[in-house]
């Protein structure tokens, strides 16, 4: 995995974990995913493929 891409992957998670974290709702996984797919949009554009492919093992981490 390109390591660079897996990096901000990780830290953009890491960032949306916090905010779910802090948040007073219950919050399901779609919606996690959904927020995540929105922080990263212009990502999601350049690396899609990539990124549809190896999503749950970066989401595990």
């Amino acid at each position: 995995m390109n390591e660079k891409l897996e990096s901000f992957l990780i830290s953009k998670e890491k960032i949306l974990l916090d905010a779910c974290m802090k948040s007073p709702f219950l919050i399901s996984e779609s919606d996690v995913l959904a927020k995540h797919y929105s922080l990263i949009d212009k990502e999601i554009e350049t690396y899609n493929d990539f990124i549809v492919s190896t999503q749950w093992r970066v989401k595990d981490r």
